[in-house]
């Protein structure tokens, strides 16, 4: 690389750093200022040589000033950043540390948060940032109502698939008629031309000829009796088009239609005038009868609707000469129909059952599948070379290169559905970098780290969420597994924006099998200010079963929300050790009766005896309004059922305490006479056996 392009990619490893950093550690964690000043650094050095800084954003890709930066660090960068609908940063030379800190802050927050507050660009504007300019890629319909982002256009241009939100936002707009699907058509042309490097004019045509071609697969998932109106709202948007645009988009669908059967679908929903317009639009002004006969000859059209069309052309046509006849008697002669085509005899041979054709269609299925084979034997080699030469082989200077390459092919492996060789990668990954040079391991582990942050995350939920039980599932689940202190950031910063039910479960049981070695990682979070992620921590830590995280259940019993301070109750009863036990005492103090009862029920004979002096002086506690009946009756059943002689002086001042009135009161005399009996009835003698029977 040339200094120049050096000293970009310099800033952007650190720009990564800090967003990662800033996403993933609270406010108060002291490596986030150093991964700032370390950019800032950074970004002086560049800008004193370069002047401003300016990074364009691709789905993938980043360019500096035009200088491409490659590597699997960068590429994760480009897609966090494209996610977030970024399109280009650029920062003046007078932007400060506070600045920057800022920009960092906003862009590492979750996309639907950055959605809901309006925007990078919005959000700069609101905290005073002027010296970071942004530019941002949105699909619009209406002038202030936002529809799709960047990750939807790529999409509906083959590169992608759209999210069941996405799909339901597109139905809408096929749904709002013509002119909203105009008006998308029109945004996807103008996005073409910002987001794709280089694209002239023709090609941003084909980009919107695409789009249609992937509504039509949209509508087509869509129920029958709904396809034919969205069919018809898609058929008129060309027309309502912008007129330079307009011509253009009809004229490549009119050259299309004799090929492409999608179009063929799209053309026939319109009407006759519709049709009569669109070839109008596309010969362009001064048309002759010439014109339209070349268009509509490549048209599949039924004589009937051919003849119409032309009664239409006729009319809108000027007349060459005085006595010409009609257009559809001049044109329709020269046409051919499909419903007219001659069917041809078949051959005169006799049938050899050894010489079956295979369908074209099984044929190319068939070399797809061959073809796939072969490529993932490929990756499969190339594969082990590349972790043979990071194990053993080549240069410092060479290893990044190494590690940036072998993180693309491992990111192929889910195309090809190869999980137990991911997972196997991964595994000596890992075994590499606890037995090598520090350099080799740091680099190893930059490559792990980067392989986390990625869309790995998003491909494993993918396909845990299409089946759980299957091999896939399990070979998946053994990948995180080895990336696990990797990969809690990323599952807890997904965790606080999701909101379905059954993806939460299956995060959090995720973080559940990383295993109890890692409770301490996970623990580091219980600090959190949000409290509903710190409640799934409580769950996950209990799950685990792992006495290294009563420490860090401990530090709950002061929460500000009662919901945290059970579930840390409950996962301290699910660890059960003794020193569980004992953090489950402090929660009898809770101001909530609720969490009090919880933790009295989830003591053991271990956790009552440490309790007694509280239980004791909870039980001889005046309670004129009985509110802590429940509380009260609990700990009388809890030190009956566990014998527990100490409390007998208590429990016979409770029973002998004089007639008072209230239901409640007397239960608790009656409940403290029979556990005072319980406790001092001697054991049932067992009666001496004779000749092995019982008498």
């Amino acid at each position: 690389m040339e200094p120049k392009a050096q000293a970009a990619a310099r800033v952007l490893r650190h720009l990564g750093l800090a967003i990662k950093t800033s996403a993933l550690y609270p406010a108060s964690y002291p490596g986030k200022a150093r991964t700032v000043e370390a950019l800032l650094t950074g970004l002086r050095a560049y800008m004193e040589a370069y002047g401003p800084f300016s990074v364009r954003i691709g789905k993938q890709t980043l360019s500096v000033d035009g200088l491409p930066i490659d590597g699997w660090t960068y590429s994760n960068l480009a897609h966090f950043l494209y996610t977030r609908k970024l399109l280009q940063v650029t920062i003046l030379p007078t932007a400060g540390q506070s600045q920057i800190a800022a920009f960092v802050s906003i862009a590492s927050k979750e996309r639907n948060q950055i959605d809901a507050a309006g925007g990078v660009e919005h959000l700069l504007q609101e905290a005073g940032i002027w010296d970071i300019q942004v530019k941002e890629l949105v699909l619009r319909v209406e002038e202030e109502v936002e529809i799709l982002d960047l990750s939807a256009f790529f999409s509906l241009l083959g590169q992608g698939r759209l999210s069941p939100q996405e799909r339901d936002q597109v139905i809408d707009i096929l749904r709002s008629g013509p002119d909203q699907v105009a008006k998308f058509l029109q945004n996807v042309h103008s996005m073409a031309g910002e987001a794709l490097h280089g694209i002239t004019e023709e090609g941003q045509v084909q980009q919107v000829y695409q789009a249609i071609r992937s509504l039509d697969r949209i509508i087509l998932d869509e129920p029958p009796d709904q396809q034919q109106t969205f069919y018809a709202h898609l058929a008129g948007a060309p027309l309502l088009l912008a007129e330079k645009l307009r011509r253009n988009v009809v004229g490549a669908l009119l050259s299309g239609a004799k090929e492409d059967i999608a179009v063929q679908i799209i053309l026939g929903q319109l009407s006759s005038d519709q049709l009569a317009n669109m070839i109008l639009v596309a010969a362009g002004e001064g048309s002759t009868a010439d014109d339209v006969t070349t268009i509509i000859r490549s048209l599949p059209l039924e004589r009937d609707k051919a003849k119409s069309v032309l009664s239409i052309l006729d009319l809108r046509l000027p007349r060459q000469g005085e006595s010409g006849g009609s257009l559809a008697d001049a044109i329709l002669s020269q046409l051919s129909f499909p419903s007219e085509a001659v069917e041809e005899a078949p051959p005169a041979v006799a049938f050899d059952a050894e010489k079956i054709v295979i369908p074209v269609e099984e044929l190319a299925r068939y070399r797809k599948e061959a073809q796939n084979i072969g490529e993932a034997q490929a990756i499969r080699e190339a594969i082990k070379t590349l972790l043979d030469v990071l194990g053993n082989e080549g240069e410092q200077r060479e290893l990044q290169d190494v590690a940036d390459t072998l993180a693309g092919y491992l990111n192929d492996l889910f195309q090809y559905g190869e999980f137990a060789l991911l997972r196997e990668s991964l595994e000596v990954l890992k075994a590499i970098s606890s037995t090598t040079s520090q350099a080799r391991a740091e680099t190893i582990s930059g490559l792990l780290e980067g392989i986390a942050s990625g869309p790995f995350l998003d491909r494993i939920l993918a396909v845990l969420w299409e089946g759980r039980d299957t091999p896939a599932a399990q070979e998946i689940r053994a990948c995180v597994k080895v990336l696990a202190e990797q990969l809690i950031g990323p599952i807890l910063r997904m965790l606080d924006v999701e909101h379905r039910p059954r993806m939460r479960d299956l995060l959090c049981d995720l973080l559940a099998r990383l295993g109890p070695e890692h409770a301490d990682s996970l623990g580091a979070f219980v600090t959190d200010n949000r409290w509903y992620l710190v409640r799934n921590i409580a769950d996950v830590l209990g799950r685990m079963r792992s006495p290294q995280a009563v420490p860090h259940l401990a530090r709950l019993v002061g929460h500000a929300d009662s919901r945290v301070r059970m579930e840390a109750v409950n996962a301290l009863a699910g660890i059960g050790t003794e020193a569980a036990q004992a953090q489950i005492c402090a929660f009898l103090k809770d101001p909530e009766p609720p969490v009090r009862l919880r933790a009295l029920s989830s003591l053991d004979a271990y956790g009552l005896r440490l309790a007694m002096p509280a239980l004791l002086a909870l039980l001889e506690d005046r309670d004129p309004f009985n509110r802590r009946f429940a509380l009260k009756q609990a700990a009388i059943e809890s030190v009956a059922r566990l014998g527990i002689r100490e409390a007998l002086p208590t429990l016979k001042k409770v029973a002998g305490a004089p007639f008072v009135l209230g239901r409640r009161r007397r239960e608790l005399r009656r409940l403290a006479r029979m556990a005072s009996a319980i406790i001092e009835e001697p054991p049932i003698a067992r009666a001496p056996e004779v000749d092995g029977k019982k008498p």
